[in-house]
């Protein structure tokens, strides 16, 4: 169990990383920012999901995506954009979002078969 546990935070420590860098490169378009780390996250767990196993599969999926895809920021983001009254921009946002993260993890997955 330990070992696992540390798979999973030194996988999580390096998404926590790359991901404070896309913000810093795009601080001036944090929704992009936002959008690009669950689009890239999304691939690598599609591609992981189809080439490994075990701790390497931990390491990648639950470490290195959890600590990198920004699920909650996406939330949070929509969110403001609903009660800033863009009700359009947070639904443009989010079925984008969605859509286009869906579609990376099945890229991914289709890139490693």
């Amino acid at each position: 169990m330990i070992p696992n546990l540390i798979i999973v935070a030194a996988g999580g420590a390096l998404g926590a990383v790359a991901r404070y860098g896309l913000t810093l490169m795009l601080t001036a378009q944090p929704l992009a920012a936002t959008m690009i780390a669950n689009i890239l996250g999304s691939l690598i767990i599609g591609a992981a999901i189809g080439t490994v196993q075990g701790r390497m599969l931990l390491f990648l999926s639950v470490g290195l995506c959890g600590g990198f895809t920004t699920f909650s920021t996406f939330s949070n983001q929509t969110l403001t954009l609903i009660q800033s009254g863009n009700w359009a921009g947070a639904a443009a946002y989010a079925v984008g979002s969605v859509t286009l993260c869906i579609a990376a993890t099945l890229a991914g997955y289709a890139l490693v078969r």
